[in-house]
This record gives structure tokens, C-alpha cells and sequence, in this order.
């Protein structure tokens, strides 16, 4: 299998870096990128996310490893791109991931007795929450498939499957948090930290949880202490990972464009 790899447009990480965006049922992604042979779809795709009227749909995939990123240089004056390895410190990472987001998806969630927690009669959702320090980069395949626009990064990754007798509610850790006291909701809390290796954070996480109240200000608490580590050099270490796809709400297109 040809090893793991993510190019990167060097203009889009200015452009998506403070998305919080909300998005529903997550297509499957290859996990084998390569640096494309035409830029055409990454142009076309690119205008489209800057004419996008409907806001920004962040679609979760299963974190993998990204090994390599491109940047432009300047080769007898004329702007090339050209593909580097991430290094292996965490304060040159930092740097390459200059943005620092929440990043909010959510899914119905068929009540079909896949899951013993459902209850009858309440809506049922999955939430994603992604705390993450990214950089936006074009994805495509082996076969060159162009897929559009994605997110790698490191950080910590939520995943909330509640029921809520609430027709609609708050997606935010606050509001989760209410629903919870409350009683309104029920479910379980599962935490993933992506590239992120630090002793303090690995001791603040509550990784699997009931969905209550104290497992939720635990979670805050923990992502606080994230935070404060991200940037420690010593202690720390960032390992950049594949993380979500980001397209218009308006595109209904999942399959890739060749």
C-alpha cells in the first residue's frame, strides 16, 4: 500500500481557520492522498466554498495519519509547490497548524436497537465535537480523484450519542450540560485525543463516561488542560492526523470528482 499522505492549498488556512459548522451524515473518504496532477477541481472547488451562501457543513472521519503537507516556494521567481514531511517538533507542528477551532457535527440516529441505551418515543442524535489546532488542506486519492477540501490536525475529539425528549436543543457543551441536569437526555460521552501525547492531559480525561453533568464539566475542565499543553515543547507531543472534510451545505455531491 503506498504510505499516507495530505497536500495543502497555501491560501486556505487564513481562509477557513474560525469555522464552527454543523453537519450530518458523514461520507467515507479514501485514506490514501497524493498530491494531485491537475489543480482545475481544487480551483473550481475552492470558488465554490468562497461563494458558499449556506454556510459550512464539517464532516468527521476516522482520524488517520497525515505524513506530509505542501507549501510554495519561490523557484527563478516563479511559485512552485513542492511537498515536505512534518517535522517532528511540536513547537515547528505549531506552526504549521495555525488554527485553533470547535468544530460541531451532528447525525440522526435511527432507533433501531443498535444501541441498549435508545429509549422509545425520544430523538436520537450523535454529536461530534472536535477541539483541534488545524490547517485546511484539498484532498485527493491514489487516482488522483479530486474530494474535495478537508481539516488536518491534533487535538481532542468528542463523541456524544444522546436521546432527548427536546424536539430541538443546545449542541454546545453548556447546553449539553443543562439538557443533562435537567434530565431531558440521556446517552453516553466517548473522548479520543487525535496526535496529542501529554501525560497531563492523559491523566484530566474521563475517555468513556455517562452522560451527566459531572462528566461533562470534567470534559471542560480537560479541555482546558489541553490548551495549556499544546504549546509545551518538552512535554508534548503533536502527530498531524486527517481529521474532517469541509464543503458548502449546499452541495449534495459525495462521490469524487475526476
Amino acid at each position: 500500500m503506498r504510505p499516507l499522505s495530505t497536500i495543502v492549498c497555501a491560501v486556505l488556512p487564513l481562509i477557513l481557520s474560525a469555522c464552527s459548522t454543523l453537519a450530518a451524515n458523514p461520507a467515507p473518504l479514501s485514506t490514501v492522498v497524493t498530491l494531485p496532477e491537475s489543480k482545475a477541481e481544487q480551483g473550481k472547488a475552492l470558488t465554490e466554498l468562497m461563494s458558499c451562501d449556506g454556510g459550512l457543513r464539517y464532516i468527521p472521519v476516522p482520524a488517520f495519519q497525515a505524513n506530509d503537507y505542501t507549501t510554495v516556494k519561490l523557484v527563478s521567481n516563479t511559485p512552485t509547490v513542492t511537498r515536505e514531511a512534518f517535522p517532528s517538533s511540536t513547537d515547528e507542528i505549531n506552526k504549521l497548524l495555525p488554527n485553533l477551532s470547535m468544530d460541531v457535527s451532528s447525525e440522526e440516529l435511527g432507533g433501531d436497537g443498535q444501541a441498549l441505551w435508545f429509549k422509545t418515543g425520544l430523538n436520537h442524535r450523535r454529536i461530534v465535537m472536535d477541539f483541534m489546532k488545524t490547517r485546511t488542506e484539498p484532498i485527493v486519492d491514489a487516482s488522483n480523484n479530486f474530494y474535495g477540501y478537508g481539516r488536518v490536525g491534533a487535538g481532542l475529539r468528542l463523541k456524544i450519542d444522546l436521546s432527548t425528549s427536546e424536539s430541538s436543543f443546545d449542541g454546545s457543551l453548556i447546553g449539553l450540560a443543562a439538557s443533562a441536569k435537567a434530565k431531558t437526555a440521556y446517552g453516553r460521552i466517548t473522548a479520543e485525543t487525535v496526535g496529542l501525547n501529554n501525560s497531563d492531559v492523559t491523566l484530566s480525561m474521563p475517555f468513556s463516561a455517562d452522560f451527566s453533568e459531572g462528566s461533562i464539566q470534567k470534559i471542560i475542565e480537560a479541555l482546558a488542560v489541553i490548551k495549556s499543553r499544546l504549546h509545551d515543547n518538552s512535554n508534548t507531543t503533536l502527530v498531524p492526523h486527517f481529521l474532517a472534510r469541509v464543503t458548502c451545505a449546499k452541495t449534495t455531491q459525495t462521490s469524487p470528482k475526476k
